[in-house]
């Protein structure tokens, strides 16, 4: 199978590195220094288990492939820090369709964990709670999961981060399982007690976050539905603050701030 990997950072680069060792025609789409190691010294995998490198096709757009729809330690290298890896997909409708079972079979060839779902909508909003509800928190605090778990303040905030989350997602007839916050804090306490969010990540080293996709899309639907989400006003609010600017406001706001 020809498969294209969009976005080949920590999770896009670990899960083609299993299909690719599994046989299949993998190409990574990737920019900047991450795409200039991939096509010149390949794509090491570091894992628990071992490290491993190998030769990958590497593009910085689309134009010549076809689509499919962990952390990236630096250009070119992956880093596994825990967790079985499994992912999870499936069709808008809920059917299991010959293109998911040819999916499941690429992964099953591959060695990678997965599941076919019949509710996929459940599934991505229990991802979406997860990544916004617990990986906001991370990047507000500037913690590692495993201080919060273990801090009484710490688990509230998470609590409440998620619990915003989940109301909004009631609000529009969305398929949360009721004990879905508990069931997202269990995920997050089986995480290394270091384990911050990619957007933690991207805060830390200066890049672009995605708060406006995440808690801003809280607080908008919030509004929408008269639901409190203080805790996700919160998170946008402060981490807005940071996003890089174009070079050019940087230029037109020096002069201001030599004043001041």
């Amino acid at each position: 199978m020809r498969i294209a990997v969009l976005g080949s950072g920590g999770i896009g680069g670990y899960y083609g590195a299993l299909l690719a060792k599994g046989g299949h025609d993998v190409v990574f789409v990737a920019r900047g220094a991450h795409l200039e190691a991939l096509q010149r010294r390949g794509l090491t995998v570091q894992t628990p288990a071992g490290h491993s490198t190998l030769p990958v096709t590497a593009v910085a757009d689309t134009r010549s492939v076809v689509y499919v729809a962990l952390q990236l330690a630096g250009p070119g290298v992956i880093r596994h820090t825990g967790g079985n890896g499994q992912i999870v997909f499936g069709e808008p409708g809920g059917t299991v369709t010959g293109r998911a079972q040819r999916v499941a079979a690429a992964f099953q060839l591959s060695g990678v964990p997965h599941a076919v779902s019949t509710d996929i909508n459940r599934v991505l909003w229990e991802k979406f709670l997860f990544i916004s509800g617990v990986g906001g928190v991370t990047a507000l605090a500037r913690s590692g999961i495993g201080p919060l778990l273990a801090s009484p303040e710490g688990r509230a905030l998470l609590t409440a981060s998620c619990g915003e989350i989940a109301a909004v997602g009631q609000a529009e007839g969305r398929p949360l399982l009721p004990d879905a916050v508990d069931a997202v804090l269990a995920q997050a306490a089986m995480l290394p007690g270091e384990w911050r969010s990619s957007m933690a990540r991207d805060l830390q080293d200066g890049r672009r976050l995605e708060v406006d996709a995440l808690s801003g899309a809280v607080v908008r639907r919030g509004l929408t539905h008269g639901i409190p989400t203080p805790v996700h006003q919160t998170i946008a609010a402060c981490l807005s603050l940071h996003q890089p600017r174009p070079l050019e406001q940087r230029a037109t706001a020096a002069p201001a701030a030599a004043r001041a």
